[in-house]
């Protein structure tokens, strides 16, 4: 995760100042998330994925493309018919 932190960051040409200072947080702590030190709660997450322009799930590992998600759908459960 903490490189994703710093890829997204990078796609969009912001510095870990700039980015720390929308996120509300010290550039140490965001210093920090990018080498792995720390994790970032959901609250942070959500934020950088908004101000980046990334998903949720590229910042977890989940899917591999700044912008990309999942189209895999779940099946619906089918009603028992009486």
């Amino acid at each position: 995760m903490s490189t994703r932190i710093a890829d997204a960051r990078k796609n969009i040409g912001m510095t870990q100042k700039a980015l720390a200072e929308k996120l509300g947080i010290a550039a140490s702590t965001l210093n920090g998330y990018e080498k792995g030190n720390h994790k970032p709660d959901s609250e942070i997450l959500i934020a950088v994925s908004n101000i980046t322009g990334c998903t949720v799930d590229y910042l977890l590992g989940r899917v591999d493309g700044l912008t990309s998600f999942s189209k895999k759908k779940t099946p619906l459960l089918q009603p028992k018919l009486k």
